[in-house]
């Protein structure tokens, strides 16, 4: 490829060659003279001529090079994202669960350190930052110990308050614990909820599971269908958080259930690989994911150039592997961090440690610091120095600005180098995502409009590991 056009990547789409300006994150048709042109090819002198009268053109406007700014560390300091471990109890016994790994002393939070953890919270972060969002998502299920979730969101609202902070609360849940009385108190509240389920009764049965092998599908049903009847809106818009394992079957099929039993987003993430000995991706598994997800892809566009958008709005979410990719890619949103993990995003365990993420608190090695010692500063910095430009094999590649470098606890589990089965599967999806926009600009330019002004309002919300 010619050096000033090395921002680019050119791959072939329906026999035309589609190109992902890299510092732009447009998306440009080229005729196979230009595709040649560009990768350094023989080309015909006088078509050369044009090409380059074309291209110098171009480059003047800021395409085909690094261009334009990321976001910096400062942009994502104003709002921090809480993962609080109020238990590391489960009645259930799910094939990928990574908490049991997770060691802390109590193993369930207690009401002190709850209370100790908000003023650490409140009085501690950055002075500039206006909003805390405080998540029970990780370690057991947060239900087991539903006090702390109470006194969480009860002293949340006080000191948010007094602080002048603006303050959200919520919970990932298996529903195996939900009753009468948490709900009754829960409809009167504002608390966010997020529901694990796999899909259907014979899919979430095979992974998500009591220790007597019996499966949980019952109990979400049970759940979901009290929460279809409430007047909270933050029950009544209830999210699907789904793990896509390698057994899993058509992901279109995932989201057309999920969807019409009742929940208003799917968060689709694929299985994440925590065991080095016994991992549950390989790369022999990744034609089958890809054949998925291309026909995932396919369909969406289908649906958005039909102008149905039932099955579309509830994959547009940041916590959505597809929908980020979407999202960062329709607004050319550039990014240099994977996550907002060890700079505005922790985790916090029962005993008050802190680490960068929830996957992270699996390694003691990689704690921070505690709500009664503080975070150390130095360990803070390097989290801040992690952009996609410092990776070494990461900081040249084209997909940089949009993946911004691998999941950094598989990074650190594969010795501080690339998951590349997380690797290929972002690059994959980015150019199926391209392939996406391109074909709705051509069809109908304003349903492209459409879909951007639908994915500038999406708010990340962080309980999804």
């Amino acid at each position: 490829m010619i050096k000033e056009f090395s921002n680019v990547h050119i791959f072939e789409y329906n026999g035309v060659f589609l190109a992902i300006d890299v510092g732009t994150l447009s998306i440009f048709e080229l005729n196979e003279n230009m595709k040649d042109y560009l990768l350094g090819n023989k080309v015909d002198n006088q078509e050369k001529e044009m090409m380059e009268e074309e291209l110098t053109d171009l480059l003047k406007k800021g395409y085909f090079q690094d261009s334009g700014k990321p976001q910096s560390v400062e942009g994502i300091l104003n709002c921090y994202n809480i993962s609080l471990q109020n238990t590391l109890e489960c009645p259930l016994n799910c094939s990928y669960c990574f908490s049991k790994k997770i060691k802390s002393d109590p193993r369930i939070m207690t009401k002190q350190t709850a209370h100790d953890t908000l003023q650490f919270i409140f009085n501690t972060f950055d002075e500039k930052a206006d909003s805390f969002e405080i998540y029970f998502t990780s370690g057991g299920e947060p239900l087991s110990n539903f006090p702390i979730i109470k006194q969480v969101y009860e002293e949340g609202i006080e000191l948010s308050i007094k602080y002048k902070k603006r303050f959200k609360t919520g919970f990932t849940t298996n529903s195996v614990l939900m009753d009468d009385e948490k709900l009754e108190y829960l409809e009167d509240a504002q608390i966010g909820m997020m529901m694990s389920v796999d899909g259907t009764e014979e899919d979430h049965n095979k992974n998500r599971i009591f220790y007597n092998g019996e499966g949980s599908y019952k109990n979400v049903i049970e759940v979901l269908e009290k929460l279809k009847n409430s007047d909270n809106v933050c029950l009544n818009n209830t999210q699907a958080l789904t793990v896509l394992t390698p057994d899993k079957g058509s992901y279109i099929e995932v989201l057309k259930y999920l969807v019409d039993i009742g929940f208003r987003k799917v968060n689709m993430k694929l299985a994440r690989n925590t065991e080095k000995e016994n991992p549950l991706m390989t790369k022999d598994m990744l034609d089958d994911i890809k054949k998925k997800y291309r026909d995932l892809v396919e369909f969406l566009t289908d649906e958005i150039l039909q102008n149905r958008w039932k099955y579309v709005i509830p994959v547009m979410d940041q916590n959505n592997m597809l929908g980020q990719i979407v999202i960062n890619m329709a607004l050319r949103k550039k990014v240099l961090y994977r996550c907002d993990a060890g700079k505005s995003k922790f985790s916090i365990l029962p005993n008050g440690d802190i680490y960068p993420c929830d996957f992270m608190s699996t390694l003691p090695e990689t704690k921070m610091g505690n709500v009664y010692s503080g975070i150390d500063s130095n360990k803070r910095e390097k989290w801040k120095q992690l952009t996609c430009l410092e990776l070494e094999e990461c900081k040249y590649c084209w997909a940089r600005y949009v993946c911004a470098g691998t999941c950094y606890y598989s990074r650190y589990m594969n010795g501080n180098k690339p998951d590349l089965i997380e690797c290929e599967m972002m690059k994959f999806l980015m150019e199926r995502v391209a392939e996406m926009i391109y074909r709705i600009r051509c069809d109908n330019v304003g349903k492209l409009r459409h879909l951007i002004k639908l994915v500038k309002n999406i708010k990340v919300n962080s309980h999804d590991e």
